[in-house]
């Protein structure tokens, strides 16, 4: 009886401590929430466009990777073809990973990454035309 007993204090006492840290966790995540959407406020960006951000974000950066992976080298190693491809996204009408996935056909096209960086101007320019 006194086995049932303890042990069934331990449960207890493990479920105590549970609920603490998981409304724990609970309080950080409701607070960094809030820091989050506040600093968007004062950014003057709504729920909507941080939402844009974020997605566009990890669009570019899915795009990296399938290029890399494409090239066989890591996207540390084509640093100039993403430093590129957000130049042409801020200086044309398509999007940083609209030029990266341009850079990817060419790269399943066996073009190098040298011929890559010099080509994706070129074409993005001839495609707007």
């Amino acid at each position: 009886m006194a086995g049932k007993l303890s042990f069934s204090i331990a449960i207890n006492l493990l479920t105590e401590n549970f609920k603490k840290g998981a409304s724990k966790v609970q309080s950080m995540f409701a607070k960094m929430k809030g820091s989050v959407l506040g600093f968007a406020a004062v950014l003057g960006i709504g729920g909507a466009s941080l939402r844009g951000f974020i997605e566009t974000t990890a669009g570019f950066e899915a795009a990296v990777s399938k290029l890399s992976a494409i090239l066989g080298t890591t996207p540390d190693q084509i640093k100039a073809l993403t430093d590129n491809a957000k130049k042409l996204g801020e200086t044309t009408k398509y999007t940083a990973a609209e030029a990266t996935n341009l850079q990817t056909e060419l790269a399943k096209l066996g073009f190098t990454k040298n011929e890559i960086l010099s080509a994706t101007e070129s074409v993005l320019k001839f495609a707007q035309a």
